[in-house]
């Protein structure tokens, strides 16, 4: 069983660790992903979609080559 608990503040996730301790379920406690993450996830998936409008190199040198003038 999956239980989600939204906007659960400090002493929540606090109490429910205690409660977890007592069983042998496991907890994972997951935090929202920033805007700049989600920004960040949008640019990949753009890349993905249009590789073809971003630059692409065949070894790192040619990565550093092009970087360096």
């Amino acid at each position: 069983m999956i239980l989600v608990i939204e906007n659960a503040d400090k002493n929540l996730c606090i109490a429910i660790k205690n409660v977890v301790k007592l069983t042998d379920a496991k907890m994972t406690i997951q935090k929202e992903p920033s805007d700049e993450l989600l920004e960040a996830m949008k640019e990949v998936e753009e890349m993905e979609k249009h590789p073809e409008r971003y630059k692409s190199y065949k070894s790192v040198e040619e990565m550093f080559e092009d970087l360096n003038k």
